[in-house]
């Protein structure tokens, strides 16, 4: 995959719903999910702080492109992080949405 096809149609910048496309076309091909979660982290830095919300988007990144295995482990960790952060209401409803997924085959 090309980097510019990487960064987005027609050059611009990669989004959610892109990659979520790119996933659901080559679900082999993480390049893009990379791609992506490296620039929102640069961001989510910048902002000190945002963690979890970046692993709770990665998450519903691999949801949408039904990734469900790499969905389930991101949302252990994301429930993870919201007990090690003190926040047990995220963490409780991050629980309710992993029991939500469907079953593996």
């Amino acid at each position: 995959m090309s980097e510019k096809f990487i960064e987005g149609k027609e050059g611009g910048e990669l989004t959610h719903e892109h990659v979520v496309m790119l996933l659901r076309e080559n679900q082999s091909d993480l390049a893009p999910l990379i791609a992506y979660v490296s620039k929102r982290q640069r961001e989510v830095e910048a902002n000190d702080g945002g963690g979890l919300t970046l692993t709770i988007e990665t998450a519903d990144i691999y949801i949408a492109a039904e990734l469900f295995q790499a969905a389930r482990e991101t949302l252990l960790d994301a429930i993870d992080q919201a007990w090690g952060e003190g926040d047990s209401e995220a963490a409780e409803e991050l629980e309710a949405r992993l029991a939500e997924l469907p079953p593996l085959t």
